[in-house]
């Protein structure tokens, strides 16, 4: 049987990502693993002539990131305390840095949120979850939307 030691929760702060939450914490609880809750900050450029980009403002980014560190404090008192909970914010094209995390952090698993794009839309946006899934050295446990 596989031993699950860490648990790897990628969020969006969407009802989705806090369902996907609470039964990665109930796995954790069962299996006395820690939870890593990991968010992930797409790079931001703003378009200028000739296509050029700069990047986002500075003072941009440090108030976004106060706020997610904020809101994953939140998140983080809604766990059990009996749950080790290590939170990380990254930086970078989510699907990669989701892996990343997973390996740096040794996890067992990767329990995360699917949104159920189709046609079009799935085209054209991809999803995270699926390069997770088709690119993960672990298992990964996707869920569809909250149960309303």
């Amino acid at each position: 049987m596989t031993t699950i030691r860490c648990i790897l929760v990628p969020t969006d702060f969407s009802a989705s990502a806090a369902h996907t939450l609470s039964t990665a914490a109930e796995f954790a609880a069962t299996f006395g693993a820690r939870i890593v809750l990991v968010h992930v900050i797409q790079p931001s450029a703003y378009p200028i002539r000739n296509l050029a980009t700069i990047s986002g403002f500075p003072n941009l980014q440090q108030e976004l990131r106060k706020t997610i560190e904020r809101d994953l404090a939140d998140i983080r008192r809604k766990i059990p305390a009996s749950i080790e909970v290590v939170t990380q914010i990254r930086e970078g094209i989510p699907h990669d840095e989701i892996l990343d995390c997973a390996v740096e952090h040794k996890c067992d698993l990767i329990v995360m949120a699917t949104q159920g794009l189709t046609g079009l839309k799935h085209a054209l946006l991809g999803s995270t979850t699926e390069r997770v899934v088709r690119l993960s050295p672990v298992p990964v446990l996707t869920m569809r939307n909250a149960p309303e």
